[in-house]
């Protein structure tokens, strides 16, 4: 994967409330994670160009598959509802997103 995730690692980070030493332990979890959810949300229908982009609502939804997959395991079904709605929200919407005419 080309893209920087280090402001989504972040953000991970905080959501799981993770100390500096706990954070380095689970990088290796965090970048499989990511890459998971990623393949999860093309799997399922969402576009590859908009699950690929730093859209905030896809990085959301990709935190929520991190805090259910190795989160509070007493809230895994909280977070697997949560991925599942969102999820659904991001493959039946229209979001446009710009062309970067650099890239192509």
């Amino acid at each position: 994967m080309a893209q920087d995730d280090s402001k989504l690692k972040k953000s991970i980070i905080m959501a799981l409330r993770l100390s500096p030493i706990s954070a380095e332990a689970l990088e290796p979890e965090m970048q499989r994670n990511i890459a998971v959810a990623r393949e999860e949300m093309i799997r399922v229908g969402c576009s590859d160009r908009l699950v690929n982009s730093t859209n905030v609502l896809v990085e959301h939804a990709i935190i929520t598959w991190c805090l259910k997959e190795i989160g509070n395991q007493d809230k895994r079904q909280q977070y697997e509802d949560a991925w599942i709605y969102q999820i659904n929200n991001l493959r039946q919407s229209n979001i446009d997103l710009m062309e970067d005419d650099d890239e192509e």
